[in-house]
């Protein structure tokens, strides 16, 4: 073999090692892919057309591409410190744009025109947005959105909305596509609370109902106040008691209050849990008919020392 074909086929193995290293120490280009898909708002009228504006990143972050360190292997990313392609402030705010779509809401992401046919202009604030990837991966987001009347310009919704979770990524450990399905789906799980829960907010009242009220509420998967009454009309009841009393009811990862708890819901199915200290968490699904009342008895198991 001459010197020159070997010095090629050197050059050429050089270039490769090159290119993947390159590709191991880059960014992680955050790709808002759930694994899930939402079950769709169920309301009384075609839903509202929304205009999705300015989405602000408040962390204070010296580079808000950073969202967390890395201490556990990771297959194809050589870093310490995970950072992102893109401000995650532009992948929350698509995955509105994304969600809202899905759920059959016009979306316009436009300039605000008060003369348009816009009936609500929806904003945010990211106050959070990390993840460590460790022997437990922990990812936290929080999120403050606001839900305005265009014609008015009155705040009809508005909540500080917060996505809290840890997982062990298993016996192959994290790549760079575990690592963004973790993050979509924890976008995904944060977003849909948020709509669910304003959602009731954009139907077009009418003459004998009230306005549903400029109120702030806070919404988590771990803890928070139950949403409004105003925010819950529907033709579907679901009536939940258990034995002890006294369990956080959770719905759709949204905490709504103790049992026992009567809530006028809309029409389908949802993820039902229920946490009370010393007992196991009691998780099921139930499915919800329009001008049903559907009632849910259990009695909590206590958790062995």
């Amino acid at each position: 073999m001459s010197n020159r074909p070997r010095r090629a086929a050197l050059a050429f193995v050089a270039l490769f090692v090159a290119v993947v290293l390159t590709g191991c120490a880059g960014p992680l280009k955050l790709a808002y892919t759930p694994t899930t898909v939402a079950e769709p708002v169920q309301l009384s009228v075609p839903p509202a057309t929304v205009l999705v504006g300015d989405f602000i990143d408040s962390r204070g972050a010296e580079n808000p591409k950073t969202i967390g360190a890395i201490s556990a292997t990771v297959s194809d990313m050589n870093a310490t410190s995970l950072d992102l392609a893109a401000d995650p402030v532009t992948t929350v705010r698509q995955a509105f744009i994304d969600e809202l779509r899905g759920y059959g809401f016009t979306v316009q992401t436009g300039p605000i025109r008060k003369a348009s046919k816009t009936g609500y202009i929806l904003t945010a604030d990211l106050k959070k947005f990390s993840l460590d990837i460790a022997s437990r991966d922990s990812v936290s987001i929080e999120l403050y959105i606001e839900l305005k009347e265009n014609s008015s310009g009155s705040t009809v919704w508005s909540g500080m909305l917060r996505e809290t979770g840890d997982r062990y990524a298993g016996v192959m450990g994290n790549s760079r596509n575990t690592i963004n399905r973790y993050l979509s789906n924890s976008i995904a799980s944060l977003v849909r609370s948020a709509i669910t829960a304003s959602a009731p907010a954009m139907e077009k009242l009418t003459p004998t109902e009230p306005s549903v009220e400029a109120t702030a509420t806070e919404i988590s998967t771990t803890s928070g106040k139950a949403p409004p009454k105003s925010y819950t009309r529907g033709d579907a009841t679901l009536k939940i008691v258990s034995t002890p009393s006294g369990a956080k009811v959770y719905i759709d990862d949204v905490y709504w209050g103790p049992t026992p708890l009567t809530i006028n819901f809309y029409p389908g199915i949802y993820e039902l849990r229920l946490k009370k200290s010393g007992y196991k968490m009691e998780k099921d699904k139930v499915g919800l008919k329009r001008g049903r009342t559907t009632h849910y008895e259990t009695e909590l198991e206590k958790k062995t020392e």
